[in-house]
């Protein structure tokens, strides 16, 4: 294993890079600079020093607009911000701060100041509030194994190889102010004459990063992207006197041609969408049966039942708050249908002119992010590893990340997940497979649903085929059991689940569908202007 993260090493290595930044980069300068004196300096009597440190800084300029009903409520403004982090450990690798709980120890700012001394500054700023967290949480970790009684033979946090890379810096290209207005207000034009429409407005925001990193084991980062992320939202009432909040996030490498197609295709599609959930039905009985999950409500169902299952892996000592995932164990294991195929592809960036979640080398630790077949064939084949060992055995295959919700220590985490279909059938196909099924069932109807978790959801009637548009359901006892109850998997490929993962509409055999009992708000008491 060594050997394979060596080889990873130089292999990311060898990718084209960029000259060395050069030495008036603000950037690159505040970093090393600010590294050097974190490592000499910080440390108090008493208490362990600083064994490892990681600074991030994003530098985001953006340009945005959205509009209501045709008109401007957000007018555009291109501005620039300056984000940074700082990761700290304390101790040694046999043991250090991390894995007591899950608090809060990734220091944050998002208002830092565009020049040398203030990045300085920052970075000293937060590695103190880092220190500080640090010392406190390794003491309280080293009284909580005391009092339990804890000794494991295993380290607390796997060495890695040092990487650089350094790709070229893009200058940021965004879209005139006016084309983003005129834009946003074209999309939001619509359903102001309709009264089941209470709001309807579309926000669109281009933005340009320049991405820097460096830890203090040497390891080096630096990157550009650029993306162009739409969002659509609406409230409407209803037939039946609901009140129903829909909402629409689509992103784009780049805001060409092409993309304005695809965006008022997407558009048309949402807008539709708003049509048929006006006119829809209130479910009124439950159901037990095969269902047709559509791309978005297949990667919801598998981060539920799957993609939860394999991470966090490694249990924190304090299991108050959340243990380690569920699939630890069964590598190797039959866990789910044979029909499909799950990789995770973290150098895969994009798909579609839609980029994914990571578009980064390596992960929150240092490591380089590895390719993994996570299932194959019905078996769990692989785990996402952070530097926190589950087993004597184990290496880091770069997948620790700190998660920004709640900036806690790197725990195990996928990144861009793929789902493929060992056998894919067109969606008429997968149709016809559901109808067969149900009249196997004696069914008078079944399930289509495009989205979760609350489902937009359309009945399928075994008798003659026609569809009805459906509202008011929910998923019932969903369990890691409707993994092995897929049937059948589509051709129909999406980016889902907010940029984190490809997959096609998956059929499963069955899922328990029940009526919600929520009575309708009162309306308003004037009606729309």
């Amino acid at each position: 294993m060594k050997k394979l993260f060596t080889l990873l090493a130089l292999a990311v290595l060898a990718l084209p890079l960029a000259a060395a930044a050069p030495a008036n980069d603000i950037f690159t300068r505040a970093l090393k600079d600010e590294m050097q004196r974190t490592q000499k300096q910080l440390r108090t009597a008493g208490s362990p020093a600083p064994f490892f440190i990681g600074y991030e800084l994003l530098e985001n300029t953006e340009i945005s607009a959205a509009a209501q009903f045709g008109e401007t409520i957000s007018f555009p403004r291109e501005e620039t911000s300056v984000l940074a982090s700082a990761l700290m450990s304390v101790g040694n690798r046999r043991t250090d701060n991390w894995g007591l709980d899950n608090n809060r120890v990734v220091a944050y700012e998002t208002n830092v100041p565009r020049s040398y001394y203030g990045i300085r500054q920052t970075l000293w700023d937060l590695s103190d509030m880092a220190y500080a967290k640090a010392i406190q949480l390794y003491d309280a970790k080293q009284a909580f194994k005391r009092n339990k009684n804890i000794s494991s033979d295993l380290p607390d946090f796997l060495p890695a190889p040092k990487v650089v890379v350094r790709r070229e810096l893009s200058v940021p290209e965004l879209a005139q102010a006016g084309e983003i207005e005129k834009l946003a207000r074209e999309l939001s034009d619509w359903g102001k004459d309709k009264k089941f429409v209470e709001n309807f407005n579309v926000q669109i925001t281009h933005s340009h990063n320049n991405m820097y990193y460096l830890n203090s084991e040497g390891s080096a980062y630096q990157d550009s992207l650029s993306k162009v992320v739409l969002v659509w939202r609406a409230h409407i009432r209803n037939n039946a006197g609901f009140l129903q909040v829909f909402s629409q996030e689509e992103s784009f490498l780049r805001l060409d041609e092409q993309t304005l197609k695809e965006i008022h295709t997407l558009s048309e599609r949402f807008r539709s969408d708003l049509e048929h959930a006006f006119t829809a039905k209130k479910a009124d009985e439950s159901y037990v049966g095969p269902v047709l999950l559509e791309p978005d409500g297949a990667a919801w169902m598998l981060r539920q039942v799957f993609l939860k299952n394999i991470t966090n892996l490694k249990p924190l000592l304090d299991t108050t708050f959340q243990v380690g995932g569920d699939f630890r164990d069964k590598q190797g294991k039959r866990i789910m249908s044979n029909l499909i195929t799950i990789y995770d592809k973290p150098q895969a960036n994009h798909y579609k002119n839609k980029p994914l979640a990571f578009r980064g080398v390596f992960d929150d630790e240092g490591v380089v992010a590895q390719e993994l077949t996570l299932a194959q064939g019905g078996k769990l084949k692989d785990l996402p590893r952070s530097r926190r060992p589950l087993d004597k055995k184990a290496q880091s295959n770069g997948h620790g990340f700190s998660p920004m919700a709640t900036l806690s220590f790197p725990r195990e985490a996928t990144t861009n997940v793929w789902v493929e279909a060992v056998r894919p059938q067109t969606p008429q196909q997968l149709e016809e497979q559901l109808l067969a099924k149900c009249r196997d069932m004696e069914l008078e109807y079944c399930y289509i649903i495009k989205s979760l978790p609350v489902p937009i959801a359309q009945r399928i009637y075994t008798a003659d085929g026609h569809k009805e548009n459906i509202f008011g359901l929910k998923l019932s006892g969903l369990t890691p059991r409707a993994l092995r109850d897929i049937i059948g998997a589509g051709n129909n490929y999406e980016v889902a689940d907010n940029n984190r993962m490809v997959t096609p509409s998956l059929l499963l055999e069955e899922l328990e569908l029940v009526p919600d009992t929520e009575e309708p708000e009162k309306p308003p008491f004037v009606p729309k202007p």
